[in-house]
């Protein structure tokens, strides 16, 4: 399997899976590519995302679905920015995009505003449900960091010294986004960040078909034994269970998000699908 899987390909790159002879090579990646994951070492997860990525570069018109759970990976290794650029790549780009064209852009997008208005992503009737579900758990991310870093300001910010409160904020665990907007971190008042970022999480869920709402609740459950779905429909519960089980290493990472997403369920269960 190895020489199968470290074979360098001559021909045919950005339209394997189309090629029938190089189908064995992407099944035998993609099962190595799974083996380094169930390792359960970083490294290993690591590795797996490097050859998913490969695998997409390989193959751009994406038959074997790597898009679906590459956004989940990227969140499990707290690659939280490149996560947010490589799902709006795939909510922003043309319609008749060529996907055989190996001369236009791929994966392009980088240092994207992650902050940004969700309207690009909650417009898409047809969107990916893993990759909603993987934005909708990186912002619930950002809001709990968020809160964490006002909570040590209400609790002890006028009672110690500057420095002492920024000592303490430095021993917060925060996402790479966070930490990289100095500016946010440094300020004392995160309200409206954190209005912002629920009003979003709200729209991400409350926008989308009905399986995005059985994702929510399906998350709120986890961990729990996840069933392969025969037959999968744009919608129904058997997509939602698949994005579960997409995400569930990332979201195991989360525990503190259970409660947030417990909080959202009656008012999204309530709402009907248009």
């Amino acid at each position: 399997m190895m020489a199968l899987v470290g074979a360098t390909p001559s021909k045919g790159i950005g339209h394997f899976w189309v090629m029938h002879e190089t189908r064995d090579c992407m099944r035998a990646r993609f099962d190595w590519a799974d083996a380094l994951a169930d390792m359960g070492t970083r490294t290993g997860v690591e590795e797996q995302l490097a050859h998913f990525l490969a695998m997409l570069g390989l193959c751009r018109s994406d038959n074997m679905g790597l898009r679906s759970l590459v956004p989940g990976i990227m969140l499990r290794l707290n690659k939280d920015q490149e996560c947010y650029d490589f799902i709006k790549w795939f909510f922003v780009g043309e319609d008749d995009y060529d996907w055989g064209n190996t001369d236009l852009p791929f994966l392009d997008i980088k240092d994207a505003n992650v902050f940004e208005d969700v309207e690009v992503f909650t417009k898409n009737k047809w969107a990916d449900l893993t990759q909603l579900v993987s934005l909708t758990l990186l912002k619930i991310k950002l809001l709990l960091d968020f809160k964490a870093l006002q909570s040590s300001t209400i609790t002890v910010g006028a009672k110690v010294p500057r420095e002492v409160l920024d000592n303490i904020r430095s021993g917060i665990p925060l996402s790479p986004v966070i930490v990289k907007a100095k500016r946010l971190v440094q300020s004392d008042n995160h309200t409206v960040v954190i209005l912002k970022l629920r009003q979003q999480i709200g729209q991400l869920v409350t926008s989308t078909c009905e399986g995005a709402k059985q994702a929510l609740v399906g998350l709120a459950a986890l961990p729990r034994q996840a069933q392969f779905p025969w037959l999968l429909l744009h919608g129904n519960i058997e997509e939602a269970d698949m994005a579960l089980t997409n995400v569930e290493d990332a979201w195991r990472q989360l525990p503190a998000a259970r409660e947030f997403v417990k909080s959202l369920q009656a008012r999204v269960i309530a709402i009907k699908p248009s």
